[in-house]
């Protein structure tokens, strides 16, 4: 028996197995959750975020949320990095680091620390990530910083 868009969709989403920041390409995952936050109820949306957040495993929902936020920021195809001042951005991946900090520290979310392993491939994740696209910043290219 075939199952409906929605299913389909849902259950790509919610299956723990699955690692959707690594296996489904950017746009095809936005396109999930817009489709996702159209398709449902608000109720039904606010529940699903819920459960993303607490009933996944924290590593896949770690993974979902920085790859959304740093693709969305820094592909080279949207551009949108190019669009913001070299201070919000510099702001932006201060709030950034800090957030990152309190997540992969042991402080007792519900569910327990996370192993030594993950938090460690989180904090390379993030520097291999976001410090190339900010290094090709205009800003950052063209500054001296005193140098001559």
């Amino acid at each position: 028996m075939p199952q409906s868009l929605l299913d389909f969709e849902l259950d790509l989403l919610l299956n723990p197995t699955f690692d959707l920041t690594f296996d489904l390409p950017l746009d095809l995952t936005l396109d999930l959750l817009f489709d996702l936050t159209l398709d449902l109820p608000l109720d039904l949306t606010f529940d699903l975020l819920f459960d993303l957040t607490f009933d996944l495993p924290l590593y896949l929902t770690l993974d979902l949320l920085f790859d959304l936020t740093f693709d969305l920021l820094f592909d080279p195809t949207l551009d949108l990095l190019l669009d913001f001042p070299l201070g919000v951005i510099v702001y932006a991946t201060l709030a950034l680091t800090f957030c990152l900090t309190i997540v992969v520290s042991n402080l007792p979310f519900r569910q327990p620390g996370l192993p030594f392993r993950i938090r460690l491939r989180l904090l390379i994740r993030f520097g291999l990530r976001v410090l190339p696209h900010i290094s090709r910043h205009p800003g950052i290219r063209n500054a001296s910083f005193g140098w001559r």
